[in-house]
């Protein structure tokens, strides 16, 4: 082969490889903003109306969230807040955070070798967040006492974010509740 074919396939190589290196940039370029790296979580938020056996002008309504991680990265749920009719469930609220910082509890330090406790009455300090992998699905559940003729609009918002990212997610999740026909 000749020095002049040589220095033309070395050029033709060169600029292959330019396109080549283009291309994969705009490729990774579109997939980011098509959202490929978007925290893909689904929050389901469901409820049912139970008569109070303790006080009959009163319904329960029991409040079961549903959280699936899709199939990319995992995501750190950091706190929960529910709301009803636009006013916070404060009591349960709490009830379904303690719910969620439960599963970050770590078992007690013990001597080498000897099986883990958990201890529930002590949040993680190494791992406070609740992490979902790809394709995990966890459930929380509580309930409230609502009067008998009350319609309930029930708000679910969730906040966490990927591991090891500065950027603040957030899920939201809705549902309406009819009082029990008589």
């Amino acid at each position: 082969m000749s020095a002049c074919a040589k220095e033309f396939s070395e050029i033709l190589k060169n600029w292959a490889e330019i396109v080549a290196y283009g291309l994969a940039a705009i490729f990774f370029i579109y997939r980011a903003f098509s959202g490929y790296l978007v925290t893909n979580l689904s929050v389901r938020i469901s409820c049912s109306r139970e008569i109070d056996p303790a006080d009959n002008t009163a319904e329960l309504v029991s409040i079961s969230l549903v959280l699936l991680k899709g199939e990319r990265g995992s995501v750190w749920i950091h706190d929960i807040e529910i709301r009803n009719n636009g006013h916070p469930i404060t009591e349960k609220a709490t009830a379904l955070r303690e719910q969620l910082w439960r599963f970050s509890y770590k078992s007690a330090d013990q001597e080498p070798g000897s099986p883990k406790k958990i201890l529930w009455d002590k949040r993680s300090k190494s791992s406070p967040f609740v992490a979902l992998a790809p394709g995990e699905e966890t459930q929380l559940a509580s309930y409230f006492k609502v009067g008998r003729r009350d319609v309930c609009h029930i708000e679910a918002v969730l906040s966490g974010r990927r591991p090891y990212s500065r950027s603040i997610c957030q899920w939201r999740a809705s549902t309406i509740s009819f009082p029990i026909g008589n």
